[in-house]
C-alpha cells in the first residue's frame, strides 16, 4: 500500500478520498500552506511517503508546491501527469466557478528511481 502525500492548498473542490470502496491508500492531505510545516514525525524523512501528488490551481503553483516538497523530502522525479478531464472543462463552461483545469502531477523521490529502466 503506497503512502501518498496529496498537496492541494488553494483548491476549493477537494479530490475524493474513497473510490468505490477500493483498497484505500495511506494518504496525508495538505490543504493549506501551513499544514506542510506541522507534519507528524512519522510523516517526515525519506521513507515517509512513496508518492507525492500535486494539484496546482494557478500559474506557478506547481513549482511552488514542488519546491516546498523538495526542501523537506529531497529531489523529486515526475512519474505521471494527468491532464484536466473533459468533464471539468465542460463544467467550467457551464459554471465558471467550477475550476476547469484540474490537473495532477505525480512525483516520487529521485533516489527511489535508481536502477529502474
Amino acid at each position: 500500500k503506497p503512502k501518498v502525500l496529496v498537496f492541494q492548498p488553494n483548491m476549493k473542490n477537494w479530490i475524493p478520498t474513497d473510490y468505490a470502496r477500493l483498497e484505500p491508500l495511506q494518504r496525508k492531505f495538505v490543504r493549506a500552506w501551513p499544514e506542510i510545516d506541522v507534519l507528524h514525525p512519522h510523516e517526515i524523512g525519506k521513507q515517509a511517503f512513496d508518492l507525492f501528488i500535486l494539484y496546482p490551481v494557478k500559474e506557478g503553483d506547481r513549482e511552488a508546491y514542488l519546491d516546498s516538497i523538495q526542501v523537506r523530502y529531497g529531489p523529486m522525479t515526475l512519474i505521471r501527469y494527468f491532464q484536466p478531464s473533459s468533464y471539468d472543462r465542460m463544467m467550467h463552461r457551464l459554471n465558471p466557478r467550477h475550476y476547469g483545469t484540474f490537473e495532477a502531477w505525480v512525483y516520487r523521490q529521485t533516489e527511489n528511481t535508481v536502477g529502474e529502466r
